[in-house]
C-alpha cells in the first residue's frame, strides 16, 4: 500500500476525564456498581474535551462526533437521553484562526427500543457530518448531558470523532500538508 491510496475511517479518541471548568458541573468519577468506574452523568452535567486533529485526515472530508456510554438501569420502550456537543475549531501553525467566542451545537438524542439493559455499551453517533479541519488543528468541546425521559444516570466513557482517511500521513507536517 502507497502513501495515498489507503482509504476509509479512522477514531479519533479523547477519553473523558475531569478538568475543573467555571461553570461547568461534573460528573463524578464512580463505581459503576462491578468495581469498575467511570464517569456517571446526571442531567446537565458536562465534561471539556479536546481533540487534535491527526495528519491522516482526507483533506474536506467528513467527520462525525460520537459517544460511548452505558445507561445505568434498563431502559424501557421510547425513553430518551441526549448529549449536546457544543464545539469550536482551530487551526494550528500560527495561521491566524481562533477559536473565537462562537461555538456550534450539536444534539445527539437516542430513543431507546426496550432491548437496552444497564451498563450495556452503547455509541450514539451524529447522523450530520462537519468538515474535517486540516491535520494539526484543535477542536475544543462541551459535551452535556441531558437524561430526556430516562431519569437514571448514564456512564460516560469517550466523545470520539469518526473521520474519513485516505493516507497513513501527510507528506509536510506543517501546511501545506499535502504537496
Amino acid at each position: 500500500m502507497g502513501l495515498y491510496n489507503e482509504t476509509g475511517w479512522n477514531d479519533n479518541v479523547s477519553a473523558f476525564t475531569t478538568q475543573s471548568a467555571a461553570g461547568i458541573t461534573e460528573p463524578a468519577f464512580e463505581n459503576m456498581g462491578n468495581g469498575l468506574y467511570a464517569h456517571g452523568f446526571t442531567d446537565g452535567e458536562a465534561l471539556v474535551i479536546q481533540h487534535h486533529i491527526n495528519h491522516d485526515v482526507k483533506p474536506d472530508g467528513e467527520t462525525y462526533f460520537h459517544v460511548h456510554w452505558a445507561p445505568s438501569t434498563a431502559m424501557t420502550v421510547g425513553q430518551t437521553i441526549s448529549w449536546t456537543i457544543d464545539y469550536t475549531k482551530a487551526k494550528g501553525h500560527h495561521q491566524g484562526d481562533s477559536f473565537g467566542s462562537v461555538t456550534t451545537s450539536i444534539v445527539l438524542t437516542y430513543t431507546a427500543d426496550g432491548t437496552e439493559i444497564a451498563l450495556e455499551h452503547m455509541i450514539l453517533e451524529s447522523t450530520t457530518p462537519i468538515v474535517t479541519p486540516e491535520p494539526d488543528s484543535i477542536i475544543v468541546s462541551k459535551i452535556t448531558y441531558g437524561h430526556g425521559t430516562y431519569v437514571a444516570k448514564c456512564y460516560g466513557f469517550t466523545m470520539d470523532l469518526h473521520y474519513e482517511v485516505d493516507r497513513n500521513a501527510t507528506p509536510n507536517k506543517v501546511p501545506n500538508f499535502y504537496n
